[in-house]
């Protein structure tokens, strides 16, 4: 890289390692969980926003669960993170999304509904594992910074 950082990653389970991101430990590596997770940790502290997104994921495991979930009871989970009508269907047509593009290049993915600059960035470190984006979010930026150095 032309920053000098260096391409190795932490492993997010290594306790001696980098403290993981919630894109990591709710997200588990797959795609669509680490969209989910950061599109509900839009403009919400990861404390308050962490049982939910837990829930959101035990009550509707696969995008497929999600694109189906009646709307009302996702409306009324997600209530404490505010935006809830909006959270939701956008959430539901993101995993429209994933039910057909299980790890969609950041070009398409880009193109859903609430998925902007901090949700490409996440998914493009954790998923990617692409250290070469310059996030503008803290947290984001302070886990690249720690693992790249």
């Amino acid at each position: 890289m032309g920053d000098g950082a260096s391409d190795r990653l932490a492993d997010p389970a290594d306790p001696d390692g980098v403290q993981p991101l919630l894109q990591h430990t709710l997200g588990r590596g797959e795609p669509w969980r680490v969209v989910v997770t950061s599109m509900l940790l839009c403009r919400t502290r990861g404390d308050v926003a962490e049982p939910i997104i837990a829930e959101v994921f035990r009550r509707w495991p696969s995008p497929r669960r999600l694109s189906n979930c009646r709307v009302g009871v996702l409306e009324r989970l997600i209530t404490p993170l505010g935006f809830q009508r909006v959270r939701a269907a956008r959430l539901r047509a993101a995993a429209r999304f994933f039910e057909f593009n299980p790890r969609p290049p950041p070009g398409e993915l880009a193109r859903v509904d609430g998925v902007g600059k901090y949700v490409l960035d996440a998914y493009r470190l954790v998923v990617l594992s692409d250290l070469s984006v310059r996030p503008e979010d803290h947290a984001l930026a302070r886990w690249r910074r720690e693992v790249t150095r």
